[in-house]
């Protein structure tokens, strides 16, 4: 599910805002509940949930197209065992997958070509 970004409506804006806050938050409160239940749950669907992080640089048209990208991978895969229930695999469980994709600091000031800011996250190890 993905939701226009901005809207030129300030109401439209605002109502946006609320409804994206409010799917998020049942989101984040499902993956809440899955980390508190995780055990109760077969070892190897334990073994296969993970979370990660990555901290990368882009431009903003390159974060564009890799969410693309992601949504191309994903979703030819996927999309029929959503609608047919035939299509799922014996086994296969609801699995969410979020992507949060944003900087993480506001842009440079013009003329400012630091490469790593102070306050940047430590590069993955």
């Amino acid at each position: 599910m993905r939701f226009a970004a901005s809207h030129d409506d300030p109401e439209t804006e605002i109502a946006a805002r609320a409804l994206a806050g409010l799917l998020r938050e049942r989101q984040l409160d499902r993956y809440r509940t899955w980390l508190e239940t995780r055990t109760g749950y077969p070892r190897r669907w334990q073994e296969a949930a993970t979370s990660n992080e990555y901290v990368i640089y882009a431009t903003a048209d390159e974060l564009e197209q890799l969410n693309e990208e992601l949504a191309a991978l994903l979703m030819p895969r996927f999309r029929e065992r959503y609608t047919d229930p035939s299509q799922r695999p014996p086994g296969s469980l609801p699995v969410e997958l979020m992507t949060f994709t944003y900087p993480i600091r506001p842009p440079a000031a013009a003329g400012d070509d630091r490469a790593r800011d102070q306050n940047d996250p430590d590069p993955p190890q």
